[in-house]
């Protein structure tokens, strides 16, 4: 009773709703045991997730300064599991859509910007700065919620709320939209891109590693880099400007590197001031929530 007592005096809204995108997400596992490669891993992974959210939550008050670290941006670290797993997920009920996506590429622009803007512009400089530019995404997510926590610590709950909602609710739409984007979908030589330097083999390294044929309609990258502008904005100020320029080179960057079509970055935008006014308003809703004692 005393675990609950604390559960129930400590759990928050980003709690919930990353509670709820696990549960969501292994009722798609569910229904599509033998579609999915280890489908019982998915489940026994998200009863692990689950469970540690519990614990982190009940045994809240007695962390020490790490754990309340872990506490707080535990959402941050599981994007990534989250992201890369969507390509697992994606095709359940439908298969790829770029064909469509690119068919509609093609009448809206008459081509494929993704694959005519580095061939047009494949000057070195540039290519390590649209690598730049797509490794700062990773940049402003961290940065902008670690300046909030440190220096405006009461907006803190709000804001990562709002990231990590925005981004479950990408995901479920990259699991039910499934699109490879570019440089998936288009074959040797018209998926490679100017290598440029540091950053384009920093960014090799990552792709590599981490970028799955999975989640590129409508880019996450755009909507949640532009909330982003926003939280700046209002409790990040000096951030703001730095973020604002770097998400402008965003923009350019995932279709450079083809990791998007054009339609895709169109989409991230007009999605962001959605996910936004949602985001804000569940915020509110799971607030309340979080405060229910028994």
């Amino acid at each position: 009773m005393t675990q609950i007592r604390s559960f129930k005096r400590n759990v928050t809204g980003v709690d919930w709703a990353t509670l709820g995108y696990v549960g969501l997400t292994a009722i798609i596992v569910a229904m599509g045991w033998g579609k999915i490669d280890q489908a019982a891993w998915h489940l026994v992974f998200r009863l692990f997730i689950a469970s540690g959210i519990v614990v982190l939550v009940a045994k809240q008050d007695r962390l020490a300064s790490a754990g309340h670290f872990i506490r707080d941006f535990y959402p941050l670290i599981l994007f990534g599991f989250f992201y890369s797993e969507t390509d697992s997920l994606n095709n359940l009920l439908f298969l790829d859509f770029d064909p469509f996506i690119a068919t509609v590429e093609e009448y809206l622009f008459g081509g494929q910007p993704s694959l005519q803007f580095s061939v047009s512009f494949p000057q070195p400089w540039l290519a390590e700065l649209m690598h730049f530019a797509y490794f700062s995404y990773y940049l402003i997510v961290l940065g902008v919620c670690l300046y909030i926590w440190r220096f405006n610590n009461r907006f803190f709950p709000k804001t990562v709320f709002v990231v990590s909602v925005s981004f479950y609710i990408y995901y479920l739409i990259f699991i039910a939209f499934p699109v490879a984007g570019p440089q998936f979908y288009f074959l040797p030589p018209d998926n490679s891109i100017p290598e440029g330097w540091l950053f384009g083999k920093l960014m090799h390294v990552i792709h590599q590693l981490g970028e799955r044929p999975t989640a590129a309609f409508p880019s996450s990258h755009v909507g949640v880099a532009l909330i982003l502008c926003y939280l700046s904005a209002r409790y990040a100020r000096p951030l703001f400007k730095f973020v604002l320029l770097l998400f402008v080179l965003l923009c350019f960057s995932t279709v450079y590197l083809k990791a998007h079509y054009l339609i895709d970055v169109i989409a991230g935008f007009l999605s962001a001031p959605v996910l936004l006014v949602l985001s804000l308003w569940l915020n509110k809703k799971f607030g309340r929530l979080a405060q229910i004692k028994i």
